[in-house]
């Protein structure tokens, strides 16, 4: 993940690594919270990971959890908090031998940016 920081003027700055992921992982969906915590979908591996601000990671699901090839991600409204995120499954049968398509929600412990 490469960070690219805005300058006073809103100019984009200096670009530099963020975190580095492994070259068959194969990242399909960001999203960010309010407090600045990355979640990334790696696909290669059916698990969703939080990268903190200091570039921590932790796997926050995983396929035990029911992610299988996962795609896309959003914060939800299913609460006042906005701190679900929904989860799409990709799951075709080309890229895992037991296909479980659908739509999983993970509470997560900040809210996602206020919707417009």
């Amino acid at each position: 993940m490469v960070e690219v920081p805005l300058e006073p003027s809103g100019a984009p700055g200096d670009p530099r690594i963020f975190y580095s992921f492994g070259a068959t992982d194969y990242l399909d969906g960001i999203a960010a919270d309010v407090v600045g915590n990355a979640y990334v979908l790696v696909a290669g591996r059916s698990e969703l990971v939080r990268i903190t601000p200091a570039g921590e990671a932790t796997t926050v699901a995983a396929a035990d959890d029911g992610l299988n090839v996962p795609a896309s991600l959003a914060f939800g409204t299913r609460s006042t908090a906005h701190r679900t995120l929904y989860v799409t499954n990709f799951s075709l049968p080309i890229f895992t031998p037991a296909p479980t398509p659908g739509v999983l929600a993970f509470d997560v412990p900040h809210p996602g940016p206020p919707l417009p």
